[in-house]
């Protein structure tokens, strides 16, 4: 507000830059961050630029499919050594009206069932193998883009290849996307094992209006 008041009263046209971004929310530009930068682009002389962030080949990001009439789909996450003590967080976004619900499979191959679909309520999974507890949210229709969210949470995650067990509940094409925390958040070890380059624009740089700007390196494919 303060940057905008003093552009008008100078009568100078205002560039905001944001040098960040993150991997949590739905990657569609619904974020109460994206809604104010969306608002602050509108106006002639205003212009937002946004970086669209270094997660193509990171790894965070997976999109699945889960054919009509298949139960559930496992998405492997291997989860470094660094994560046993920090943990970190997971999310799965639905595409469209489809609903899920999730259980999971530790390295030591324990085995957590689906966990039922409780509405405004977090339920946490001890393991009887590891020092595991993993906190689940459920959010059925998500404020900003209309769509159930599963929040995910590990904490003291043992290092190795985790499953999170994907069941469709209520079927219309199938697709959910799931990301892992951006560059930084976690470390190069914790990754999908079957990774999807796309949608992996930070957010707010996947807010309509701004500028968002990317780069490529191709002396190192970077």
């Amino acid at each position: 507000k303060y940057l905008r008041v003093t552009a008008f009263r100078l009568g100078r046209p205002l560039i905001i830059l944001i040098a960040l971004g993150s991997n949590l929310g739905s990657h569609e530009g619904t974020s109460p961050l994206s809604s104010v930068v969306q608002d602050a682009s509108r106006f002639l002389g205003r212009a937002a630029v946004i970086a669209a962030g270094n997660e193509t080949g990171r790894a965070h990001h997976h999109f699945g499919t889960i054919p009509s009439g298949q139960e559930w789909d496992d998405v492997e996450i291997r989860v470094g050594p660094e994560e046993s003590a920090r943990g970190f967080s997971l999310e799965l976004w639905a595409s469209t009206a489809d609903t899920y619900s999730v259980g999971f499979v530790s390295p030591s191959g324990e085995i957590i069932s689906r966990i039922p679909i409780i509405a405004k309520n977090e339920t946490s999974i001890p393991f009887l193998l590891e020092p595991t507890v993993i906190t689940v949210n459920y959010q059925l229709i998500e404020s900003g883009a209309g769509k159930q969210l599963i929040f995910m949470r590990f904490r003291n995650p043992v290092a190795g290849i985790w499953k999170v067990r994907v069941y469709n509940t209520q079927y219309f094409t199938g697709e959910f996307h799931m990301w892992l925390p951006s560059e930084g958040l976690v470390s190069d070890e914790t990754v999908f094992l079957r990774p999807t380059p796309d949608t992996t624009i930070t957010l707010p740089g996947n807010t309509a209006a701004p500028i968002t700007v990317g780069a490529y390196n191709h002396l190192n494919n970077s």
